[in-house]
């Protein structure tokens, strides 16, 4: 696996433990509201991160979606 494939699992579990989801319900929030295309855009900065920053940017981001 890529490290930006790790990176994807890594943001998905992270956002499902923070949200009490189940690995499909974010799998499929994620696709919706196009996430997996904007944590690959801003990979670079977000690896550099911590966690609660990374999950907020996520939810902010979904928000922002329109969810």
């Amino acid at each position: 696996m890529s490290e930006e494939g790790a990176y994807m699992v890594f943001c998905m579990e992270l956002y499902r433990r923070e949200k009490n989801l189940t690995g499909k319900q974010v799998a499929e929030l994620f696709t919706h509201y196009n996430v997996y295309d904007y944590i690959r855009k801003y990979f670079g900065a977000f690896h550099t991160m911590s966690e609660k920053l990374v999950f907020g940017d996520i939810d902010a981001y979904i928000a922002r979606q329109g969810a």
